[in-house]
Formats: C-alpha cells, structure tokens, sequence
C-alpha cells in the first residue's frame, strides 16, 4: 500500500531497463516524472486499485519500447504525457474500469 501527498521523479538523465510500480493500493495526489532525458525497455504501473489526482510524464526525450498502465480500476483527474519528442514501441492503457477527467498526449514532434 502507497499513499503519499507527491510521488515524482525528476532525473536529469534517466535510462533504465524496467521501470514499474504495482503496489495493491496506490493512492497519490501527485504522480509525475519530468526528466531531461527518458530510455527506458519497460515502463508499467499494475495496482490493484488506482486513484490519483494528477498524473503526467513531461521529459524532454522520450523513447520507451513498452509504456503500459493495467490497473483494476483506473479513477483520475488528469493524465497526461507531453515530451518534446515521443517515440514508442507499445503504449496501451488496459484497465477494468477507466473514468478519467482528462486524458491527453500532446508532444511537439
């Protein structure tokens, strides 16, 4: 179980091999990753049951072969990725039940 008032990474550089979190509860008022650089092989979050305020991904490259979310339930005010660049292999959501706010991609290339 996770709860907590921030959840954020913000590297200047970030490469890694697996990159995920999937605890059995997660609940956050703040969820977002802003680094200048972003490579990861996989990247996922599988919780049981997700309830956020806010969560976005803002780096300044991203490249990412695996970028998927599959809670049970999926409940969220926004969510949203705008990096400068975008280039990935999969990106699928799947939940049970999905209810969100907004929900948007919108990178410059």
């Amino acid at each position: 179980q996770v709860q907590v008032g921030k959840f954020y990474i913000l590297p200047a550089s970030f490469q890694v091999d697996k990159f995920y979190i999937s605890p059995a509860s997660f609940q956050v008022d703040k969820f977002y990753i802003s680094p200048a650089s972003f490579q990861v092989d996989k990247f996922y979050i599988s919780p049981a049951s997700f309830q956020v305020d806010k969560f976005y991904i803002s780096p300044a490259s991203f490249q990412v072969d695996k970028f998927y979310i599959s809670p049970a339930s999926f409940q969220v005010d926004k969510f949203y990725i705008f990096p400068a660049s975008f280039q990935v292999d999969k990106f699928y959501i799947l939940p049970a039940s999905f209810q969100v706010d907004k929900f948007y991609i919108f990178p410059t290339s």
